[in-house]
């Protein structure tokens, strides 16, 4: 549905530009890939704030169950992830 949307919205846009812009049918030939892009942007959108409050919600699970040492995982994951990163760089 949001697809079909984008498309409507993509060719209603090019029609009212200016004729120099879509005398030779450039600007609707990528309609479908920009609806396809715009569509990913929005799923990717929903997944962050998804996976932040999963993140949340995790440390304090964390914190519950193991007490005041939870930050020790969480410094030992993040100092992993730091040196892998330069390692992969």
């Amino acid at each position: 549905m949001t697809r079909s949307a984008l498309v409507g919205l993509i060719h209603d846009k090019t029609m009212r530009s200016p004729s120099v812009s879509y005398d030779s049918g450039e600007s609707t030939t990528l309609m479908s890939t920009d609806a396809d892009s715009l569509d990913g942007v929005a799923g990717m959108i929903h997944e962050t704030w998804a996976q932040v409050v999963e993140v949340f919600i995790g440390i304090y699970l964390l914190s519950v169950e193991v007490g005041w040492i939870w930050p020790l995982p969480l410094t030992l994951i993040f100092s992993k992830s730091v040196v892998l990163g330069i390692i992969v760089s």
